[in-house]
């Protein structure tokens, strides 16, 4: 592995669930937790999918994330959201875009 995709993946690897000073506006499984209750139990702030991402670059074996980003930011809905804090992320709806029964695991595992 190269020593930048290794660096990428490293710092993949190392990135939290969110947490803001206003634990209102913070993921539910950062360590804050959310005051939310309308946000739910289950992370929304796509942090597994950072460590997933990085497991990817360290296994390039499984499916490709950046071909499945590609096709999802092509076919799919995607949106760049900015929270209270003014720090943004982006939300992705693949429910409508071809994908193959590994990279539908790959995505549904992400989503737990």
């Amino acid at each position: 592995m190269s020593s930048e995709r290794a660096d990428v993946a490293a710092r993949l690897a190392a990135v939290r669930h969110y947490e803001c000073g206003d634990s209102w506006y913070s993921c539910p499984e950062s360590s804050e937790g959310c005051s939310n209750d309308a946000e739910g139990d289950e992370c929304n702030c796509h942090a597994p999918l950072m460590h997933t991402a990085a497991r990817l670059l360290r296994n390039p074996a499984e499916p490709d994330p950046a071909a499945i980003l590609g096709r999802i930011l092509t076919t799919g809905d995607a949106a760049v959201y900015t929270a209270a804090d003014g720090s943004r992320f982006l939300g992705l709806d693949y429910s409508t875009v071809d994908l193959t029964d590994a990279e539908a695991a790959y995505l549904e595992a992400l989503d737990r």
